[in-house]
């Protein structure tokens, strides 16, 4: 459907995140005190009436109450809001009722978990980069240029819509990153690969010479969930990511490998001697094949760190967590705004639809509390 260099939120050089590009430039307002090194440990919800009244969170050692006399908003991320929720007792009756965690209300929460599979192919070429010393490195970075500024060391990025697909929308992404690659071992920390894949595979990786295509599952049919480990907010909570429960996932992103392996085809690639490393894990079926393909995504894949869909949007009916204007349904002053609310699954990253869902959010806030 298109390619193009990647964009990303990057100025003279450096990554901007959102508390560079928001916060910065407000942290001196009167109204606003940010605290770090803060654990919120439960949203306070009066049984009776069915409204959150504050929150309770833990902070240099010392528990403290505050009371909220507008609303309670969550932004914890797909993860720990609804651990928050669950906690505060919004969520499945289920799992709340093991835990002994007493009930406000029955919602789908930590449920319809998505995330982004993603496969890494590795491609041996003749292509050697021109070798760049320290020095020249930090210059380049100093300066706002170079391989240190770009985002991920990704130079370019690709979206394609597979056969058996009917929306209008693409369903694989491709991210490209040429070498010199700074950071090899990044991978593993990534995608967290045994000992055997880091030995057999990631430490054969010519830096100078070797290609990356990282096959990008965007639209997968397998839906994960957030449980709760315990009734204690410092417990992390279970993330079963379900990957790949539904064997149509495996065939798109099988379909996104051959679409590269058409790539490699080409011309341009041929002139470089453009070739897939072979993964010793998968030496048992013919390279190449459908069923070496499976290999790999079932052995390698991992996610993009997008997860969304923990506390969806959509109609009061026990389906969905939140309304269209990101209330908790059957919880008044309870409002989540993060990459949770979304019902389905993203055409890409979530940076730029997180920060759309924000602005779209303190809109709503300001509707309707016009005083403010």
């Amino acid at each position: 459907m298109g390619a193009s260099h990647r964009q990303s939120n990057i100025k003279h050089g450096k990554r901007q995140s959102l508390a560079t590009a928001f916060l910065d430039n407000s942290r001196q307002r009167s109204n606003l005190k940010v605290l770090t090194k803060t654990l919120v440990t439960k949203v306070v919800i009066d049984s009776q009436s069915k409204q959150a009244k504050g929150v309770e969170f833990v902070t240099r050692n010392k528990k403290f109450h505050v009371r909220a006399t507008k609303e309670v908003i969550l932004s914890a991320g797909a993860v720990n809001t609804p651990q928050l929720l669950m906690l505060s007792g919004v969520g499945p009756k289920d799992q709340l009722s093991k835990l002994e965690i007493p009930l406000i209300t029955d919602l789908p929460v930590g449920k319809n978990l998505i995330e982004h599979p993603t496969l890494i192919l590795m491609v041996r070429s003749d292509y050697n980069a021109p070798k760049v010393g320290p020095n020249k490195l930090i210059q380049q970075y100093l300066n706002g240029c170079g391989t240190l500024t770009q985002a991920g060391n990704m130079d370019g990025v690709g979206y394609i819509r597979t056969k058996n697909d009917s929306k209008e929308v693409p369903t694989i992404e491709i991210l490209f990153s040429v070498p010199p690659h700074i950071d090899v071992s990044i991978l593993q920390r990534e995608f967290n690969y045994n000992k055997d894949i880091n030995n057999n595979l990631l430490n054969k990786i010519n830096p100078q010479t070797d290609i990356f295509f990282y096959i990008v599952l965007l639209h997968p049919k397998s839906r994960g969930q957030i449980f709760l480990k315990s009734s204690c907010p410092i417990d992390f909570p279970n993330i079963d990511l379900n990957m790949f429960a539904e064997q149509e996932d495996v065939e798109t992103l099988i379909e996104g490998v051959e679409y590269v392996q058409n790539l490699l085809n080409t011309d341009a690639f041929k002139k470089i001697n453009a070739t897939l490393l072979e993964v010793p894990i998968c030496t048992n079926f013919k390279m190449g094949s459908k069923e070496y393909l499976e290999c790999l995504i079932r052995n390698l894949a991992g996610t993009l760190y997008h997860p969304s869909g923990t506390a969806a949007m959509g109609p009061n009916n026990g389906k969905f967590v939140v309304s269209d204007t990101l209330q908790v349904h059957g919880i008044r002053n309870l409002r989540v705004i993060d990459t949770s609310i979304f019902p389905s699954s993203i055409s890409g990253h979530l940076n730029a639809p997180t920060v759309m869902v924000a602005e779209k959010a303190a809109d709503l806030i300001k509707q309707e509390h016009k005083h403010l």
